[in-house]
């Protein structure tokens, strides 16, 4: 009782920093990092135990003080995908100032086999490149101090110059804490603690993600009279 005690009062001091408020000052840097790390050391097993808003809130926490590097791009698909695959980017993104930072990096492509998940047997996995560790160390830096806001984890995704990509044959999955396994684009966004109504509906809407959102958005269907 006196862990869970505990965990719910650093979450609610993480809770504050990650939805934006301005009580805690630059220490609230150290309450993550501190909590993060006490959480890490639990077995998962009693991770998993503790209520959903815990458990987010410090999925959150690992993700906002996590390395870039060891990040998973998960892209499944029906059919072998053309060796422009290999030339797959991604833009990341935070807000300062009510305007969007971006910056563009090429991903690498870790690995391509084929698994047994029917229908999509090929799979592709993509890391980020060295180049991206400063500008997201930046980023949490300016998001701890309070001068920007959280980056835009769901925003990730492989794109291409090429058009020869059938994205509608493909799914994409999100491992960016490799020990929890993979998640669709909705189960991810439902595990971001800073989610709220606005962020949802700017993502159903947004014409720039441009694999399945069904999973974060549901079937829209449109009926003529």
């Amino acid at each position: 009782m006196h862990s869970h005690r505990l965990y719910i009062l650093l979450t609610l001091s993480i809770v504050i920093l990650l939805q934006g408020c301005s009580v805690l000052g630059k220490i609230s840097e150290a309450t993550v990092e501190a909590g993060t790390v006490s959480w890490q050391a639990q077995p998962l097993s009693m991770r998993e135990s503790y209520p959903v808003f815990i458990k987010n809130t410090y999925y959150t926490a690992e993700l906002m003080t996590s390395d870039i590097k060891t990040w998973e791009i998960i892209l499944l698909s029906s059919v072998p995908l053309p060796n422009a695959v290999n030339q797959a980017y991604t833009v990341l993104s935070y807000t300062q100032d009510e305007s969007k930072v971006s910056q563009r990096f090429n991903l690498i492509l870790k690995q391509s086999d084929e698994v047994e998940e029917t229908p999509f047997k090929y799979r592709y996995i993509f890391k980020f490149p060295d180049e991206s560790v400063e500008f997201f160390e930046t980023g949490k830096s300016m998001r701890f101090a309070r001068q920007a806001d959280n980056f835009d984890f769901y925003l990730i995704q492989p794109l291409f110059e090429s058009n020869k990509i059938p994205v509608q044959k493909t799914k994409l999955e999100y491992k960016l804490l490799p020990e929890y396994g993979s998640f669709s684009v909705g189960d991810l966004m439902r595990k971001l603690v800073y989610m709220d109504d606005e962020k949802w509906l700017d993502f159903c809407e947004d014409p720039n993600y441009i694999y399945d959102k069904t999973t974060a958005c549901g079937q829209v269907t449109i009926q003529e009279n």
